[in-house]
């Protein structure tokens, strides 16, 4: 399986699970590409029922839900599972860091950093919209434009 066309997704046991669940499903449905759930020291249940349950949420959607296990705290997990895998769209349901609160600066910075993929970050205060347009800044480094085609792929 090439797992560039794969999308890990991850969610802080602090917040809600409905938000990113429905990202998910969303970006893995419109991109076509498939879907992994990362389960890190961090992660909570991601509905009531279970593993099982969100398994039989996403295939009522048409899309089979993987499973990984990484041991570790939520972004260092999820940094390793998804360079390793050479993931090709990193998703992650967090708690806003504190001195991240005006949005990816301060200590959201260092979290994401070390990424090899695109991320699509979702905090404990956004409520999922459907995409209609999406802004990616790009520059003259080479691995921001490396992320623009699988950012691309599911817009």
């Amino acid at each position: 399986m090439d797992k560039t066309n794969t999308i890990f997704f991850t969610i802080d046991k602090k917040v809600p699970a409905e938000e990113t669940l429905l990202a998910a499903a969303h970006v893995a449905r419109t991109s076509r590409m498939t879907l992994t759930f990362v389960q890190t020291d961090d992660t909570g249940t991601l509905m009531d029922g279970g593993m099982d349950a969100a398994v039989n949420y996403f295939k009522m959607k048409g899309i089979d839900l993987g499973v990984m296990k990484q041991s570790g705290n939520l972004w260092s997990a999820m940094r390793k599972v998804c360079d390793r895998e050479k993931a090709g769209l990193a998703i992650v349901g967090a708690e806003v860091s504190p001195m991240g609160l005006m949005g990816l600066g301060g200590g959201m910075s260092a979290k994401v950093d070390g990424f090899e993929c695109p991320i699509l970050y979702l905090s404990d205060t956004i409520k999922w919209q459907n995409p209609i347009n999406i802004l990616m800044p790009l520059d003259h480094h080479s691995e921001t434009r490396q992320k623009f085609t699988p950012v691309a792929k599911w817009a």
